[in-house]
């Protein structure tokens, strides 16, 4: 092979030995900032711009050999654990999902609980998994703010078009599912802005929140303010904005404070109505105390496995109020088969939730790191909620992630398949603070 005199030569010649497609944008971008930098020392040395250029490359060595390093180091790292128990997870709540439609078919003849809609659910949350899993997420990270301007409007626009069920946006929850990643991009975009940053991070909650109010979804709400108020405080204990982590920290705190005391506010009446209920649900046997009451009193005769006693006295189970295959699936589960598969359910949820967030923690992207935590602490979050309402702590409709609703398990696929794509993209350079940024660049690391 003829030696390369000029940069593009050489990086094209760079690419060819690279076998990942993803990386070799990024490695070689990275490799042609070396080169420049390298050619421009040359250049002040009195060289002309070629002899500068021609330098730079013979100085960098052989092309097929730097070339096959660069492959070496970075390669694909998919984390086949994380993908095999969401895997688990999703089948598992398919057939919980069947087993709940095929008793409501048993009850009610005239139920129509639609089984081929959740297998075809499951193809294609399959499908949307593997999509995301192979997708580069570093394009979400590149283009947050237009991503993040999409997620409102896309919120706004089904405020607007997509019917209402219960007087409530039924169908905005799935979008505001997205809004703790989105989030979580646009975050990471703002690093480095000092006050500007942190001004626009804590406003920037505002407007998510607003749709969550306008649904109205409290579960939305809490998810949103929880994570993204989590994430904030993280980003500004680690000085991602460059004013100070006890400035930051302070600032942060202060408009924390503001965006909690506006959403109290406004979600005062319903707070008012639920949380006395939450715990003493006999203050209200008959309104929202009622399929609290209802739960508790199914889950009084459960056992420790197989059918309790409400279970079999009932075997339509009329205790369990919003059908056998809604939020309160759990619930069903504990009645029929008994307190250990539903603990081993948790369990394992729990553990993959636990999982995202220790990868992420580790995760040396700093922008990936944002986006791989606002995923695990969403699943993680959705899971609190959901077991307190199926255990009788009546709050907010939650779902149980990956097992509960059939859309709904549809769009945690996706967060994970994001946050996998995160992790799969391991070994490749960080993404640039801006658009075009080199200053963010790392320094490349050649083992030759």
């Amino acid at each position: 092979m003829e030696k390369p005199e000029t940069m593009e030569a050489y990086l094209a010649a760079v690419a060819e030995q690279i076998r990942w497609r993803r990386a070799r944008g990024a490695v070689t971008r990275e490799l042609r900032w070396h080169l420049e930098e390298q050619r421009d020392a040359f250049s002040w040395e009195g060289r002309s711009i070629e002899e500068a250029e021609r330098l730079a490359v013979a100085e960098m060595g052989d092309p097929v050999s730097v070339g096959a390093e660069l492959d070496r180091l970075h390669r694909p790292r998919p984390q086949w654990g994380l993908l095999a128990l969401t895997a688990a997870l999703f089948l598992a709540g398919t057939a919980l999902r069947l087993w709940a439609a095929a008793l409501l078919r048993r009850a009610w003849p005239a139920a129509d609980p639609e089984p081929l809609r959740t297998l075809g659910a499951t193809a294609l949350g399959c499908g949307v998994l593997a999509a995301a899993c192979l997708a580069d997420a570093r394009l979400l990270l590149r283009h947050a703010g237009w991503a993040y301007l999409a997620a409102v409007a896309l919120g706004l626009f089904s405020l607007w078009a997509l019917p209402h069920v219960n007087h409530a946006a039924y169908y905005t929850r799935y979008a505001v599912l997205l809004y703790p990643a989105v989030y979580a991009a646009y975050l990471a975009s703002l690093e480095g802005k000092r006050w500007k940053g942190i001004f626009l991070a804590t406003a920037s909650l505002a407007p998510m929140l607003t749709v969550c109010l306008l649904v109205p979804y409290l579960g939305g709400c809490v998810l949103l303010l929880t994570v993204g108020l989590v994430l904030l405080a993280f980003a500004a204990g680690q000085d991602r904005f460059g004013v100070g982590r006890r400035q930051g920290l302070t600032a942060v705190g202060g408009g924390a404070l503001c965006l909690l005391t506006v959403g109290t506010a406004a979600l005062w009446s319903p707070l008012q109505r639920r949380l006395p209920v939450l715990l003493h649900p006999q203050l209200d046997p008959m309104g929202r105390g009622y399929q609290a009451m209802a739960v508790r009193r199914a889950l009084a005769g459960a056992s420790w496995w197989g059918p309790g006693t409400q279970a079999v006295a009932d075997p339509v189970a009329e205790v369990v109020p919003g059908g056998l295959d809604g939020d309160f699936l759990l619930t069903t589960v504990i009645c029929r088969l008994g307190w250990l598969p539903f603990l081993l359910l948790t369990a394992a949820l729990t553990a993959l939730a636990v999982w995202l967030l220790a990868q992420g923690i580790r995760r040396a992207d700093r922008r990936g790191q944002l986006l791989a935590l606002a995923v695990g602490l969403t699943l993680g979050l959705q899971l609190v909620l959901s077991a307190a309402l199926n255990l009788g702590f009546v709050f907010a409709s939650a779902h149980m992630p990956l097992v509960t609703g059939n859309l709904h398990s549809i769009v945690d696929m996706g967060l994970i398949g994001l946050a996998l794509s995160v992790f799969r993209g391991a070994s490749l350079p960080e993404a640039p603070a801006g658009d075009g940024g080199r200053q963010a660049l790392l320094p490349l690391r050649l083992r030759l």
